[in-house]
């Protein structure tokens, strides 16, 4: 839970001593990362990161489209080079949110999982919080008292 993987996370998130690519604010929460030659490394404060986190899933969407239109339309002897691969991770609340919405529960509010699964997600949640940037929000707090043992 304490971080967002989209392949292989090659770089800590938290980072005290880096500058935000949106804002040049000093302190990240999180990174994004093309693992192309050379590796394509951003690093993003807590405010910026919700709409950096949106900007590069679109992104890296954007290009696996536009690289299966080209394949199809190149034929099997000429397909063009696949887009690098990325990952991207944080250590923003804003992405337990995002897990909890998208995953967990549906628009109705009933969970996707059963409680076993509830109960090991609470569990990963507090298990991963020291490491999270800032308190934890009050949501996050409620879904580890209804389906997690409690704090030891």
């Amino acid at each position: 839970m304490d971080t967002v993987n989209l392949g292989p996370l090659t770089h800590e998130p938290l980072d005290e001593g880096a500058h935000c690519a949106t804002c040049g604010r000093l302190g990240t929460v999180a990174v994004t990362v093309l693992h192309s030659q050379p590796e394509q490394v951003e690093r993003f404060c807590e405010p910026c990161w919700p709409a950096a986190r949106e900007r590069f899933e679109t992104k890296i969407e954007n290009d696996t489209i536009e690289w299966m239109r080209a394949s199809m339309r190149a034929g099997p002897f000429n397909r063009p080079a696949k887009p690098p691969g990325s990952s991207a991770g944080s250590r923003s609340w804003h992405d337990v949110n995002l897990f909890i919405d998208r995953y967990v529960f549906g628009p109705d509010g009933i969970s996707a999982v059963g409680a076993d699964e509830l109960a090991q997600m609470a569990r990963k949640i507090r298990e991963d919080a020291p490491r999270m940037y800032g308190a934890m929000p009050r949501k996050i707090a409620a879904f580890l008292e209804q389906y997690g043992p409690p704090a030891t």
